[in-house]
């Protein structure tokens, strides 16, 4: 990719534009689920509401759990299958 070869994934201005990128497909995504529904012919309420609702649950849930769990169970798990000098 052009931040690894340019060296500029791992600084904070890097990091920064990949935490970006993905929030930009997310609300693409929320707001492409939200177009299906104003082309349906009778759409209830409800309906324009789950996508918001649905995408604030995964964020919850999958968020949550890469910043509380999913570091232990990588760290204890799967790096200890790796010598230590590989680890970066």
């Amino acid at each position: 990719s052009a931040l690894k070869s340019g060296k500029m994934l791992d600084t904070p201005v890097g990091q920064l534009i990949v935490a970006s990128c993905v929030v930009d497909d997310i609300l693409a995504l929320i707001l492409l689920s939200m177009f299906q529904v104003l082309v349906l012919p009778d759409p209830s309420i409800i309906q324009y509401f789950i996508p918001i609702i649905s995408s604030v649950g995964f964020l919850i849930v999958l968020g949550g759990s890469a910043v509380t769990w999913l570091p232990k169970f990588i760290e204890n798990k799967i790096l200890n299958r790796c010598k230590p000098d590989q680890r970066e």
